[in-house]
Parts: structure tokens; C-alpha cells; sequence
């Protein structure tokens, strides 16, 4: 029967689900020492237990309203070691650090020449020299971001994965060695994110409190210890204050990686925005500081964060907290800080800024409502007078368009999806991959006779350093060109766009901040394509794709993300499951018509 499959599935692969009371409004989970006796949700007062059968067992009967699945990852890591062939691709990475090790010159620095993957980035570099990596340890890549399983459906719900950086990057990124680790179910966004994320997190902890993960490996027959360390720890924009503890975009130190740049905003208004260039005649208190050196912008230290930390820890009062949270840019401590510094990179260094949002989406959304005369308009400005709203005319948006269409039998196929028409399908979910390829691609084409040369030229900048940024391996030389580009594109782009009038203050957004971070970033955690949302979103994709119970989608998808975990595990431990059948011929089960049906 199906529940004797899934025992014994349970029972081979190690991986059972575990399971927590929640909120059925999503506002948090009934988990850790602050939720977990409670009865009762302290956002909504919505209660924790089925009221209907707790009445008719005269109390006796607790039935949880809504329950959630954390996955075990740990199981799910030793079963990679089963096989001889699971043990070498393993090694990956530690054959690779081992030769990023071995340039090391008479003063006993590292020299990296060209950074390829994650283990040339400094900060896995100095963990492998302090020992926080070891050469037994699994290196884990946390990714976080929210989903609508149904369009046109309140269906929102958020799905968090493992990537294993040990496997090479042509095998990390499949479907069968990506982890689902939890599902947060909607229909709302939650209150408090980390009850929901306590479970896995804890799962980890209690592996490292116990001395590590016992790891039998096929390829020594003997069994060894690991800790899994966490690595990259990514969310969206939107949910990275969520486990980073920092706050959000529009705050005055709003930047993601929390550096010094402090944003100003219009008088009278609450909203940060990150100008370098000072607006003409401006004097808003506490706004008022000179141009920033784009040359000089770089991340906050260990230190100064820890110090920033601790600043925020010791308000003695909420109006104390909220003061120094707005000089900080710090909100309180992450949940990851509970996970040991001997098993994580170092914060906030572990949460990279994400290619994939920010050059996929973010930035091409800003640039198009430029370009289209749609964003923001606020008083003396006017858009007849904006020279870089170009298709604020619809004739000529609608022919840029279908420009864009056109060109679709011209790419190849390994380009991934083909933009679609965008002046038809922009307003409908149009794709990360799509902007990609339109903006980066076919714009500077597109656009040489339309853009006036100055705004031409200025987005070619742009488009050449996200391209070198964009690359599995980047030069030294070429990180140097790249980061000349954005700085000359952000300095730019304020003195053409933004053109230093308060009243445009909103234009300069973190997104094009941020730009400003990617060099330093791929210096610090290896290139950006190693560690972007793609790997959540594609697998969020074809999770979805597998809900067969519309009625209900949450605990469907739960269901999913563990057989997908279990079906992962016991492939890592039976070659054979995963081997596709050799056998040509018709389908099983059809019939032949003739005539080649």
C-alpha cells in the first residue's frame, strides 16, 4: 500500500518530517522557548488549537488548527556518502581549496588570480586558514524568498532550500542534490519568521552540540565526523531583514551589506533614498552631508558591526531602540547568530548580495519606468521635459516591443527563455531571466538610436560591467574594469537622471547602491552567479508544478519538498533509482496506429 512506500522510504532514507504547530493566519510558529507553551497566537489571538473538537472532548483533545513540515538535512548528507562516486564528487571542494591554498607567497599571503566559485573568495579562504572549514566539513548555502503557488490566487507561502557547495558547480544546482529544508504556509506573510526557521536551524545546532554529523564513507569504509557549516545565507530584498537583522531598504542605512552610506529623504518625508551627490539647495536636518566618494564606499568591518551590535542590544527603551536602530542600520541580532561562529562564516559577511534579484529585476524595473516616463513624478518636475523618457510616447514603447519579439527566432537556446514582447507582457510577471537577456542583451542594440548618445553610453557601462559580473570565472583585471564601469554608471547615472533636483530624490534607488558592492563582494564570496535566487526559484517552480490538490496547496507542497528530500536521498544511496531506462521503443502501455504514431 502507499503507507507501507512511505515507511519504508522513511525507514531507508533516514528523513522524516518534522512537525510544528502554527498560527493558521501565518503569523508564527508555536517553537523555541518564547512560543512554544503558548496557546494562543500573540499577533492575532487566534487559538492554536481546533476549538470545535477541544468542545466536544471537554478539553481533553488538542488538535493543532495548522501544522507546518521542517526537513531534516542531516540525513539527507549522509546518504550523499553512500557511494563511492557520492564521496568523490564530495571532494569538489576541498580538491579546490586545496589548490587555491598552494599559491601562497614568502609572506604568506594568498594570491587569486582569477576567482572561480566560491572558494576564491577571501572569507573562505581565511575560514579554511582559522579552521572553521574543515577539509571533512559540508559547506551549506541557506536560500529563502516567498512564492505565489497560484496566479490570480491569494496562494503566497515561502519556501526555504539547502545547496551543498562540496558538489562542483555542475552538479550543486540539480534538481536531485537541492534540499527543500521548510515550507512556510500562507495564505499571509509571517509576523515572526524566525519561529518558522527555529526548527531546521536547531536540527543543525543539535549536530554540532553533539560533535558533528557521523558520516559513514564509502570510499574510506569507515565512518567520519563532519560539521555542517553554513556558508551563503540569501534571501530577497524584501526578506533578508527577515534573518539578517538588519533593517529594511528604505531606512537611512539601508544598504544590504551595511556599509556607511547614509540616504536622505524629502522634507517632510519618512522614506530613505541612497544619494551620493548632495541635491542643489537642499537642507533637510540630519540630511545634510557632503558628496560620498563613490571610490570610497565599501563594507562596514566585523568589528564596527559587532560594536553597531551591541550599540542596538543595550537601548533601555523603545524610542532608544528606534534611534539607535535608525543610526545603525541594525535592527537586532539574526537568528543565525545562535549557530556557533565555528560553523558559519562570519556576519553579516554571509549574506551576499543576490545577482538575481537585484541586476534581473530590480535594476531593469527601474530603468524602464525611466525610460517610459512612469515613474514618480513630483511637483515643479515634468515629464515633458524628461529627455531619457523615451517611450512615454505607447506608439513607440509598443514598437520598441515588438523589436523585442522579433528577435526571438535569432537567440539561441541556450539563452533559456526568450524575452517576450515587453510593451504586452511586462505587467504580467514578466521573468528574472527574461529582463536578463532584453536588458542586457538586445538593449544596447535596441536602444543606440533611440537614447540620447550621454544616456546611451552611460547604459553601456552598465551593461558591460553586469556581463563580466555575470561570468563563472572573472579575471582580476576584469574585476578592476568592471568596478571603474559602475562607479562611472553611478555617478553618472545621478547627474543625468537624477540631475541633483530634490525633487527627484526618489530615482536614486538601493538597487543602483548596490551595484556599487559587487566587485568587493566577488573579492569576498566568489563570483555572483555562485550563490543567486535561481536555484530557489527554479526549484519553487517545479515544486509548484507538482501540486495535484488545489484545495489544499500548502500541505500539498509540504508533501512534495519531502518526498522530493527522501527521493534525493535514497537516489545519493541507489544508483540504479536514478538511472533512466536505456530501452528504446514505444512508451509502456501505448499502441502503435502506424504511421510513425
Amino acid at each position: 500500500s502507499l503507507d507501507q512506500v512511505k515507511r519504508q522510504i522513511q525507514s531507508h532514507s533516514g528523513v522524516v518530517p518534522i512537525m510544528h504547530d502554527m498560527c493558521p493566519r501565518s503569523c508564527m510558529a508555536y517553537t523555541g522557548p518564547r512560543y512554544s507553551k503558548l496557546e494562543e497566537c500573540p499577533f492575532c489571538s487566534e487559538s492554536r488549537y481546533d476549538l470545535k473538537i477541544l468542545a466536544e472532548s471537554n478539553g481533553k483533545k488538542k488538535v493543532a488548527q495548522q501544522k507546518f513540515y521542517t526537513i531534516p538535512i542531516g540525513p539527507v548528507l549522509q546518504a550523499l556518502f553512500r557511494t563511492v562516486e557520492g564521496c568523490n564528487n564530495m571532494d569538489y571542494f576541498w580538491n579546490f581549496m586545496t589548490n587555491v591554498l598552494s599559491n601562497v607567497d614568502l609572506d604568506g599571503n594568498v594570491n587569486v588570480e582569477t576567482f572561480e566559485d566560491c572558494g576564491s573568495g577571501t572569507e573562505f579562504i581565511s575560514a579554511v586558514l582559522k579552521g572553521v572549514i574543515k577539509e571533512d566539513d559540508i559547506l551549506l548555502m541557506f536560500s529563502l524568498d516567498g512564492a505565489q503557488l497560484y496566479k490570480g490566487k491569494q496562494s503566497d507561502c515561502h519556501i526555504y532550500i539547502w545547496v551543498i557547495f562540496n558538489l562542483s558547480p555542475d552538479l550543486r544546482y540539480k534538481k536531485k542534490y537541492v534540499i527543500p529544508g521548510g515550507v512556510i504556509p500562507g495564505p499571509n506573510n509571517p509576523q515572526d519568521t524566525d519561529s518558522f526557521l527555529f526548527p531546521g536551524l536547531h536540527h543543525v545546532a543539535a549536530i554540532h552540540n553533539e560533535g558533528g554529523l557521523k558520516i559513514w564513507k564509502a570510499s574510506t569504509n569507515r565512518v567520519h565526523t563532519s560539521d555542517p557549516t553554513l556558508a551563503h545565507l540569501t534571501a530577497d530584498r524584501v526578506g533578508m531583514p527577515d534573518i539578517n537583522g538588519m533593517v529594511g531598504h528604505q531606512a537611512m542605512f539601508g544598504c544590504r551589506v551595511n556599509c556607511d552610506s547614509q540616504g536622505i529623504h524629502k522634507e517632510g518625508a519618512n522614506n530613505y533614498y541612497p544619494v551620493h551627490l548632495k541635491p542643489l539647495n537642499f537642507n533637510v536636518a540630519g540630511c545634510n552631508h557632503e558628496d560620498i566618494d563613490l571610490d570610497k564606499v565599501s563594507h562596514v568591518s566585523i568589528e564596527e558591526y559587532k560594536e553597531n551590535l551591541q550599540y542596538v542590544l543595550q537601548s533601555r527603551s523603545k524610542p532608544q531602540h528606534s534611534a539607535r536602530r535608525l543610526a545603525t542600520g541594525i535592527s537586532g541580532p539574526s537568528i543565525f547568530h545562535g549557530i556557533s561562529a565555528r560553523h558559519r562564516l562570519s556576519i553579516p559577511a554571509c549574506f551576499p548580495i543576490d545577482l538575481m534579484h537585484l541586476v534581473s529585476l530590480n535594476v531593469p524595473n527601474l530603468l524602464t519606468k525611466l525610460w517610459r516616463g512612469t515613474i514618480e513624478c513630483d511637483a515643479p518636475d515634468d515629464r515633458n521635459f524628461w529627455r531619457f523618457a523615451v517611450f512615454r510616447d505607447n506608439a513607440k514603447w509598443r514598437a520598441h516591443g515588438q523589436l523585442v519579439g522579433d528577435a526571438t527566432p535569432y537567440l539561441p537556446g541556450s539563452f533559456d527563455k526568450a524575452p517576450r514582447n515587453p510593451a504586452e507582457k511586462m505587467s504580467s510577471n514578466y521573468k528574472e531571466g527574461e529582463y536578463l537577456i532584453y536588458i542586457f542583451g538586445l538593449c544596447p542594440g535596441l536602444l543606440h538610436t533611440v537614447l540620447d548618445g550621454d544616456y546611451w553610453e552611460n547604459f553601456c557601462k552598465l551593461v558591460a560591467a553586469m556581463r563580466i559580473l555575470h561570468q563563472k570565472k572573472i579575471s582580476l583585471s576584469q574585476l578592476k574594469r568592471a568596478r571603474k564601469l559602475i562607479i562611472e554608471f553611478v555617478k553618472e547615472f545621478e547627474l543625468l537622471y537624477y540631475e541633483r533636483k530634490v525633487e527627484r530624490i526618489h530615482f536614486c534607488r538601493q538597487s543602483i547602491h548596490a551595484l556599487l558592492h559587487l566587485c568587493d563582494e566577488v573579492i569576498r564570496l566568489g563570483p555572483g552567479p555562485g550563490h543567486t535566487q535561481y536555484t530557489l526559484e527554479r526549484t519553487i517552480g517545479n515544486m509548484g508544478e507538482e501540486i495535484k490538490q488545489p484545495s489544499n496547496p500548502y500541505k500539498n507542497l509540504s508533501e512534495r519538498g519531502l518526498l522530493r528530500a527522501q527521493g534525493n536521498a535514497m537516489k545519493a544511496m541507489y544508483p540504479a533509482f536514478d538511472k533512466k531506462s536505456d530501452k528504446k521503443g514505444a512508451p509502456r502501455g501505448s499502441l502503435a496506429i502506424g504511421g510513425g504514431y
